[in-house]
């Protein structure tokens, strides 16, 4: 290695803030990855004395709202690049930094390759809010825990926790099983393992036990689930019990309970259970703006349009 290459390798490292050991000779620059989201115990802790259930409620009720749609809203660009063809170092450091190896990108590949950093920079910290936010939420339980509303509330949080987790580590993965590495970003991913494991597996159902069902079945039933949906366990299952049930009886909840087991059936592959749930939510007198969702959802399957717009640009090999 002669002494231009140093100096240059000196000169990255520094305007990155990294040892200078760490970067490498190459036609492409070195790429910082974004940081693993953290098991924050707290983001912005409500004042006991002074919180709005209603105002908490309608927040995290839009909330999910808003996250639904974002996934099947707008277009994203993706870097595919092959296993072998990344440069990673300090991969178990906070700071990862890597490079795509091989001839200099294209301004299209560059674009995709941005794209797919920032992608999963703002995902990484929208699960480390999600989940300090339900840290949050239930601390304020602890200090209430008389209030049956706040108990609702704090599980809805921390099902939108882990709806983002989940959700993330399925995009991770079907990315990866298109032969797309995600080598730089295993220690956020990692990360995100680990606080959906935690949340569904542990922290969620313990709130979830604090749950009387007598005093109110349905609202019960849809989180049970919601939970099942997002940790991987048989929601279909509680479906066909609760669709049953919904055949003679009359419940606020008999939209939103059919429109996630729509979401079940679809996530399942069962396209054509999916459309039967959904039309039955749209048939709902309860909650117009669910049912016009759940018909949206019968359009978009109908349509192939499951998920936003994704193109996937493939890095040229060495």
């Amino acid at each position: 290695m002669n002494i231009e290459t140093l100096v240059t390798r000196g000169a990255v490292a520094f305007l990155l803030g990294l040892p200078i050991g760490l970067l490498g000779c190459g036609a492409n620059p070195a790429i910082r990855i974004p940081a693993a989201p953290e098991q924050k115990t707290s983001f912005h802790p409500e004042d006991p004395r002074t919180y709005d259930i209603h105002a908490l409620n309608g927040a995290v009720a839009d909330e999910q709202q808003a996250l639904y749609e974002s996934q099947r809203k707008g277009s994203v660009d993706l870097a595919c690049v092959k296993e072998e063809n990344w440069e990673v170092w300090s991969p178990s450091e906070p700071t990862v930094v890597a490079i795509v190896k091989g001839p200099q990108l294209s301004e299209q590949e560059q674009r995709a390759l941005d794209e797919t950093v920032t992608y999963f920079g703002t995902a990484f910290s929208r699960v480390e809010y999600e989940y300090a936010r339900f840290q949050d939420f239930r601390r304020l339980y602890d200090g209430a825990s008389h209030d049956p509303r706040l108990l609702r509330v704090t599980i809805q949080q921390g099902l939108t926790s882990l709806y983002w987790g989940r959700h993330l580590l399925d995009f991770a993965s079907t990315l990866e099983s298109k032969g797309c590495s995600l080598k730089p970003f295993r220690r956020g991913l990692k990360a995100v393992s680990d606080i959906a494991s935690d949340v569904g597996q542990g922290q969620l159902p313990a709130v979830m036990r604090q749950l009387d069902p007598a005093s109110d079945p349905w609202g019960s039933q849809l989180l049970r689930i919601q939970l099942a949906i997002f940790s991987g366990q048989d929601a279909l299952s509680l479906c066909a019990g609760a669709s049953r049930s919904l055949s003679t009886a009359s419940t606020p909840y008999d939209t939103s309970i059919l429109t996630w087991c729509g979401y079940a059936a679809a996530q399942a592959g069962q396209s054509e259970q999916a459309q039967t749930y959904w039309s039955w939510a749209g048939q709902s007198v309860h909650d117009p703006e669910g049912a016009s969702y759940a018909l949206a959802r019968i359009r978009d399957n109908a349509e192939g349009r499951v998920s936003r717009d994704m193109q996937i640009i493939a890095i040229r090999p060495e």
